[in-house]
C-alpha cells in the first residue's frame, strides 16, 4: 500500500513524553535542544554526514578547514555541535529519541549542557589579540548607514559597535578590557566592581532605549538588561516548549481524544474541550523551532543561501500534523 506524504515523514508521535519532575536542569535543557533538533530535516541530513567520525577526527577537521563535515550546523545553531560531539560516532537523530538513547549517551548529552559558557570570564588569547587590534585600529561598523542598499543597512545594524571601550555584538555579547588594583584590597575591588556594574548596566539600558545597540531593528532582544529578565527560569521555558512539541507529535498521528487518552493529563487537561490549549502549545512549539533554527535576519539568510540551506523550515511533526489535519497554521 502506497504511503501518503505525511506518512513518509519521520514519525515521532511515540516521543511525546516530557522530562520527569526529578530531571536536572541540564537534562531538561539537553532534551529541549536535542528533541527540537530532531524536528529539522536539514539538521538530520547534516548530522548524517558526521555519523561515522570520531570526536578527535571531527575536531582535527575543524582546525584544518572551514568546510569540515557538518560545518553548516554552526550556521543553524551554535548548540548543534554540542549534540553532535555528545552522540558521535553513529549519531542517529532520525531514528533515536531521548528515551531510546543508551544511558551513557544520555549522560554524555547531559554533561554537554552541564557546562554552560560563563556569563562573565576573561578573554582568551586570540580573542584578546583581536579585541586589541580592533580597538587600536577601529573600523566598526564596517557598513555605513548612509548606504542606500537595505542589505548593507541591515549589516550595519548587526555589526559590532564600540561604546566607551566596549565592543558590543548583536548576540548580546560585550567585550571590555578591565584593570584591577588588588593593592587596595578585595573589599575595595568588589565595591568598585559593583559600582561599575550598576553604572554600566544603566548606560547600556539607555543605549538600548535609544536604539543604539547592535540589532536595534529587532529590539536588541539578546541584551537582557532589566532585573526581571534573563535566564532566571529557563527550565520552565524549556518544559513548556517540550509539552507543546509533545502535543504536536501526538496530534501528527492521533486524534485529540486519542492523545488525551494516551497522555492522561501529563501534557494538558483531559477535558475534551481543552483543544485550545493543545493548539496553543503546538503554535508555540512551532514558533520556538523557527526562533532556534530559522533566523530571519538578512545576514543569517545570506549565509544560508551560500551554504545551500533552506531559508525557512517547518518542524517535521508540524508538517505531518498539517498534512494529516489540513491545518497549516
Amino acid at each position: 500500500m502506497k504511503k501518503t506524504i505525511w506518512q513518509s515523514l519521520p514519525d515521532y508521535s511515540a516521543d511525546w513524553e516530557p522530562p520527569e519532575k526529578k530531571a536536572s536542569d541540564a537534562e531538561v535543557e539537553a532534551r529541549f535542544y536535542s528533541e527540537f533538533a530532531r524536528e529539522s530535516e536539514t539538521i538530520l541530513r547534516l548530522t548524517e554526514t558526521v555519523r561515522d567520525f570520531s570526536r578527535g577526527e571531527l575536531l582535527r577537521a575543524r582546525l584544518r578547514t572551514e568546510n569540515y563535515p557538518g560545518s553548516a550546523l554552526d550556521d543553524l545553531h551554535p548548540y548543534c555541535f554540542r549534540i553532535v560531539f555528545a552522540l558521535i560516532p553513529r549519531i542517529n537523530l532520525r531514528e533515536i529519541g531521548w528515551n531510546q538513547l543508551k544511558s551513557e549517551q544520555q549522560k554524555s548529552l547531559i554533561d554537554a549542557f552541564s557546562r554552560p559558557e560563563p556569563a562573565f570570564r576573561r578573554l582568551g588569547k586570540w580573542e584578546l589579540i583581536e579585541f586589541a587590534e580592533k580597538f587600536i585600529h577601529p573600523t566598526e561598523p564596517e557598513y555605513k548607514y548612509s548606504d542606500s542598499d537595505p542589505v548593507v543597512r541591515h549589516l550595519a545594524d548587526i555589526s559590532p559597535r564600540w561604546h566607551a571601550g566596549s565592543r558590543l555584538y548583536c548576540r548580546g555579547i560585550e567585550e571590555i578590557a578591565i584593570r584591577i588594583d588588588w593593592n587596595q584590597g578585595p573589599q575595595a575591588v568588589k565595591k568598585a566592581m559593583e559600582e561599575w556594574f550598576v553604572r554600566h548596566k544603566r548606560g547600556l539600558g539607555r543605549l538600548k532605549q535609544e536604539g543604539k545597540l547592535p540589532d536595534s531593528a529587532h529590539g536588541s532582544h539578546m541584551y537582557h538588561l532589566r532585573d526581571e529578565t534573563g535566564a532566571k527560569t529557563p527550565r520552565r521555558k524549556y518544559l513548556a516548549a517540550l509539552r507543546g512539541l509533545g502535543a504536536m507529535r501526538l496530534l501528527s498521528g492521533h486524534t485529540l481524544l486519542e492523545a488525551i487518552e494516551i497522555t492522561k493529563g501529563s501534557l494538558y487537561s483531559t477535558d475534551p474541550r481543552s483543544q485550545s490549549a493543545w493548539n496553543q502549545g503546538i503554535m508555540q512549539a512551532r514558533q520556538t523551532f523557527q526562533e532556534l533554527f530559522c533566523f530571519q535576519y538578512e545576514h543569517s539568510l545570506r549565509i544560508r543561501r551560500s551554504r545551500g540551506l533552506p531559508e525557512l523550515e517547518e518542524p517535521i511533526s508540524h508538517q505531518r500534523y498539517s498534512l494529516r489535519t489540513g491545518k497549516n497554521k
